[in-house]
């Protein structure tokens, strides 16, 4: 198992991860009172901050999904500071290459960046090297949560997460996903389900990639987020076994969560906009202020919803204690599955 693993990982590190159809009971929104299309004049501002552009590091590819919301999230805060937000692409080994520039960048204000759940929580306990965790970083706030499922195609004889573990069993099985934190989920869902993994073959995808892959025929089952399983889920080209987690989909009212069917998995992480460690707290505090005005612009929020996202942000100190209780998290789940290299 451990060769397998090693390789899909080394695999895995070129796909890029994703996320989000809305589950039907989400964490209560944060300051999503406004309805007016410009954001509120800014109330946080200093004559020394900001004074010119902000680079906005993000980590993956320009034009994905966490690209565009995040360009979208970014110009509703220049409107607010005042100055220009830049965005600039920092590709590379699923996010990370991202997050390690993000994290040696000045810590002046002037720099900052979107981090996600695979590079943030998952990469740094199974690649050895990465320079950074969850604590290298200032957090302004979490514009977009992740939701993901398990789908396989439409012609599949499992109906279910119970015939999909006894199909494993029985037969040898494609599986694929985009982003470690989907990886993760399937060796879960296996090792919940006492699979021998000698069965089952495990292929990383880019995001936009994976769900098409199964709906084509290439896979036989696959884990990604709702934003992609959801809209090929409601056509009828794939089928929407499960969400992850305890809540179901708005867009697939009949399908029950994991825990709803014995299987105690968490769909976790999202996308947060964040400072590098020591960034003057003053200056912090005037990126969360912009940040929390932000969340009130009713357009931003529409694109999410039309996107299959339910909305909800998390500002500041309630940012980071939702990314470490999802570090923390990942770091004991790769630890049961034997999958962590980095323990301490």
């Amino acid at each position: 198992m451990t060769k397998k693993l090693l390789s899909v990982l080394c695999a895995g590190a070129l796909c890029f991860s994703m996320a989000a159809c809305s589950n039907t009971n989400p964490p209560p929104p944060a300051n999503q009172s406004g309805s007016s299309a410009e954001p509120p004049p800014s109330a946080a501002s200093t004559p020394e901050y900001p004074t010119k552009a902000i680079n906005v590091i993000v980590p993956y590819q320009a034009g994905s999904q966490m690209d565009l919301v995040t360009r979208a999230f970014a110009g509703n805060m220049e409107k607010i500071l005042g100055v220009p937000l830049a965005v600039e692409n920092v590709v590379g080994a699923d996010g990370v290459t991202g997050h390690i520039s993000l994290s040696n960048a000045s810590a002046d204000g002037y720099t900052i960046g979107c981090v996600s759940a695979s590079p943030l929580c998952v990469s740094p306990y199974i690649q050895e090297g990465i320079p950074y965790d969850y604590e290298s970083f200032e957090y302004i706030g979490m514009y977009q949560p992740y939701m993901h499922g398990i789908a396989v195609k439409a012609d599949s004889p499992a109906k279910n997460l119970d015939e999909l573990i006894e199909l494993a069993k029985t037969e040898d099985l494609v599986i694929g996903y985009a982003g470690t934190v989907n990886l993760c989920n399937i060796y879960k869902l296996m090792k919940l389900g006492d699979v021998d993994m000698s069965h089952i073959t495990i292929v990383p995808y880019n995001s936009n990639e994976v769900i098409p892959a199964l709906a084509g025929g290439f896979l036989d089952a696959a884990v990604h987020s709702n934003s992609t399983i959801g809209p090929m889920a409601e056509s009828g080209d794939v089928r929407l076994l499960a969400p992850l987690g305890e809540d179901r989909w708005k867009c697939a009212p009949d399908v029950l969560s994991s825990v709803e069917q014995g299987y105690d998995m968490y769909s976790f992480g999202g996308l947060s906009l964040a400072a590098p460690d020591g960034t003057p707290q003053e200056i912090v505090d005037i990126l969360r202020d912009a940040f929390e005005q932000a969340t009130q612009v009713q357009e931003y929020s529409d694109m999410l919803i039309a996107q299959g996202y339910s909305p909800y942000f998390l500002v500041g100190d309630d940012c980071y204690e939702r990314v470490k209780s999802d570090a923390e998290s990942a770091k004991a789940t790769l630890i049961e599955l034997d999958m962590a290299i980095v323990t301490g």
